[in-house]
């Protein structure tokens, strides 16, 4: 083990890229450094911003749970325990037992007592500041907070409404992000609103944030194409849960096109077509095509694709000579889908070009038929000499 330790105690700032350079000197003055792994440094104390119930809420169902938001992930096993956040009865001072849970980025802490709470009665909430964010050894909360509310005479069995769910766009490309989106109501209020997200080797659980009033999203991104299901769940103050669906869909994306195109004429009277591969492990060939102009259109000259694993070049044979040919290149993945055109390249084999091709069908027929009449008449002509004889 390394003897050499030295305390350090940052200094009052967060970062989330510091590192630590440590330069070690020997007795003839030679020295080296070296650089730490990125850490972060983290001096901003947690903030409480949201309590639920409100504070001063009435007619509070007697079943309602206590939530706390906080700014940041907090060390769960300090920050909810009995010396740091408390339910207390106004009237005595009788402390609530219940149980707390977290969400899974320890942001919201939620207490639910162990019975209903009493009926028409005030309540006191109480956070301490031995309440300490998730960094170490963590930064205490810096206050103690407290507020209360009261309760009304029955128990909230009503779920929340889900009147919209929707992903928007429906359709995306890998890599890009979906937002999810619901409208959520309840009779008492919305404690959480979650999404979860199936999709091929995909399954999680999204903590929805509020947008205001009584909307809800949760943005981000997925990298393997196919089909996704939703299930958005809402939990009201007192955990009563309701849910809805919705699906989309992820697509590959986009094939770029290929580049480095470039015409090589050959004296054999071809034309070789060459170019540069695409980059990714989807792609499975290329395609080639060719046209007398530079806007094309274009007629595909392969009939199936150049194989990616394979020299990426095409050779032309039915190039006439004294023609400008333009040659574009497609990326084509293992899906079939197929990529834009690349950049048109050029070339042609020296010559003199083909003229049209003349038809001489009219002129063979109608000398054709000179013919015959010439030989008609003559038959004629030649059956009178015998005659007159």
């Amino acid at each position: 083990a390394n003897p050499n330790t030295v305390p350090w105690t940052p200094p009052s700032f967060s970062a989330t890229d510091v590192r630590i350079a440590v330069t070690a000197r020997d007795t003839q003055g030679g020295e080296g450094t070296t650089l730490s792994d990125a850490f972060e440094v983290d001096s901003t104390p947690p903030l409480i911003q949201g309590r639920l119930p409100a504070p001063n809420a009435v007619n509070v169902p007697r079943n309602a749970r206590v939530q706390v938001t906080w700014s940041e992930g907090m060390a769960e096993s300090a920050s909810g325990a009995a010396n740091t956040f408390a339910l207390q009865r106004v009237s005595d001072g009788a402390w609530t037992a219940g149980t707390v849970t977290w969400s899974a980025d320890a942001t919201q802490m939620t207490f639910a007592a162990g019975v209903l709470l009493d009926p028409t009665t005030a309540y006191r909430v109480l956070v301490n500041a031995t309440a300490r964010d998730g960094s170490d050894p963590g930064n205490p909360f810096a206050t103690t907070d407290s507020w209360q509310f009261t309760t009304g005479s029955i128990a909230d069995t009503t779920p929340p409404t889900i009147q919209t769910v929707a992903a928007s766009p429906t359709t995306q490309v890998a890599g890009a992000d979906v937002s999810i989106r619901a409208d959520v109501t309840d009779d008492i209020g919305v404690a959480s609103v979650s999404a979860r997200v199936v999709g091929p080797s995909f399954d999680a659980n999204l903590t929805m944030v509020s947008d205001g009033g009584v909307a809800w999203y949760a943005n981000r991104s997925y990298a393997t194409p196919g089909s996704y299901s939703v299930v958005v769940w809402a939990i009201d103050g007192t955990g009563n849960a309701a849910s809805r669906s919705a699906a989309f869909s992820i697509s590959p994306p986009p094939i770029p096109a290929p580049t480095g195109v470039v015409v090589h004429v050959l004296g054999d009277g071809t034309i070789h077509v060459i170019w540069s591969p695409v980059a990714g492990g989807t792609i499975a060939g290329y395609n080639v095509y060719r046209g007398l102009s530079e806007n094309g259109p274009f007629t595909k000259l392969t009939a199936t694709p150049v194989p990616s694993s394979g020299p990426l070049f095409y050779v032309d044979r039915e190039a006439q000579p004294g023609v400008t040919y333009y040659y574009v290149v497609t990326a084509v993945d293992v899906g079939g889908n197929e990529s834009p055109q690349s950049t048109p390249a050029s070339g042609g084999l020296p010559g003199t070009a083909p003229s049209q091709p003349v038809d001489y069908t009219l002129p063979i027929l109608a000398a054709a038929g000179l013919g015959v009449a010439a030989v008609a008449v003559a038959a004629v002509v030649w059956r009178r000499k015998k005659k007159s004889a």
